[in-house]
């Protein structure tokens, strides 16, 4: 009479491994029978004693939750933070923006913003002052006309209005010039004054005075020039 032995082994009085290695072997049960496969070959993500783990391929699914990703690349087309998602926004001039984390979440123009005020109120009006004080604005204006009568004073009317900033009262005899034209006879030789400095609807006017009495008719340009600061 036959007997069948059979060497029974149970796992559990096995030595236990800390660590699997390549090399190593794990039993497989299969349509083929019982196999072995080294651990090199098993597909799936390795662990290390600590917790830690790489995997060569590439990783898919339908979710990803994890505390610290440091990667060389990030690319998708949906990114958030906190909640937040980011925006792409047209090219166009924006000067207040919300950033989550470092992404930008938005992207706004806003009138009356500090710096717009600050442009407006302060930076520009600072540069302004300064210029005119560098750069002063010249009043500059002047008449061609002929001496009329046999006298010896002549009141003439400038064409052109007085510009915001200076007014009769602003100008003096001296920022005026009285030249004879056109080597015209009689010659003015007792010399001129210019007095009388006045306005007429917005217009400087003024009065020359001289000792002759005999310039009726003599052609003169009368030019004035003073500097002052615009408004």
């Amino acid at each position: 009479m036959a007997t069948n032995q059979t060497n029974i082994v149970n796992i559990n009085n096995l030595p236990e491994a800390q660590e699997l290695f390549n090399g190593n072997y794990l039993i497989v049960q299969n349509d083929n029978g019982t196999q072995i496969i080294d651990w090199e070959n098993v597909n799936v993500i390795k662990l290390q004693t600590a917790g830690g783990g790489s995997y060569t391929g590439t990783l898919t699914g339908d979710g990803l939750q994890v505390g610290t990703i440091v990667t060389g690349s990030v690319s998708g087309s949906t990114f958030q933070s906190n909640g937040q998602a980011g925006v792409t926004l047209a090219g166009d001039y924006y000067n207040k923006f919300v950033t989550t984390n470092g992404l930008t979440t938005s992207g706004t123009y806003a009138i009356g913003s500090p710096e717009y005020l600050d442009i407006v109120n302060t930076q520009i009006p600072a540069a302004t002052a300064a210029l005119v004080s560098a750069y002063p604005a010249i009043y500059e204006d002047y008449i061609d006309s002929n001496w009329s009568g046999a006298v010896t004073s002549n009141t003439f009317t400038f064409p052109n209005q007085l510009p915001a900033g200076i007014t009769s009262n602003d100008v003096r005899g001296s920022d005026f010039n009285f030249i004879q034209n056109n080597n015209s006879t009689p010659v003015l030789t007792a010399g001129y004054s210019v007095g009388n400095i006045t306005e007429f609807d917005g217009a400087l006017r003024a009065t020359v005075y001289t000792n002759q009495a005999n310039l009726d008719g003599t052609p003169f340009t009368l030019k004035v020039m003073k500097t002052y600061t615009a408004v």
